[in-house]
């Protein structure tokens, strides 16, 4: 968690001096993929906060798989924005709608698959 902590900080952090080399690297603006990550990342931390109210026996176990989730359907949401973008300059609310839609479409989808 800390790792993220300093990644989003150092995504956000901009001076007058350094904002135009910072936010546009090789042509990719770090401030709406950080958006669209923290916004997965926010629908990742309801889910763990929705563990608590599920039977104990109902309960996802606490496993490799479900930790790695917490980084995996972030960076789904923050590569969808940037496909998104894509020079259209998005405010960074529709990037963090973007980041926190993603993951859910492709829950919802993965839902919807008949078992065969």
């Amino acid at each position: 968690m800390i790792f993220l902590t300093t990644f989003f900080l150092l995504l956000l952090q901009t001076s007058a001096s350094s904002t135009e080399n910072f936010t546009t690297w090789a042509n990719i603006n770090w401030k709406t993929i950080a958006c669209a990550f923290g916004g997965g990342l926010a629908i990742k931390l309801l889910d763990l906060l929705e563990r608590n109210n599920l039977p104990a026996d109902r309960r996802p176990t606490l496993d490799l798989f479900f930790w790695a989730a917490f980084i995996i359907l972030p960076l789904l949401g923050a590569f969808v924005a940037w496909a998104y973008d894509d020079g259209n300059n998005i405010n960074s609310m529709l990037a963090i709608q973007i980041g926190a839609s993603a993951p859910l479409i492709l829950k919802s989808l993965a839902a919807a698959v008949p078992p065969t």
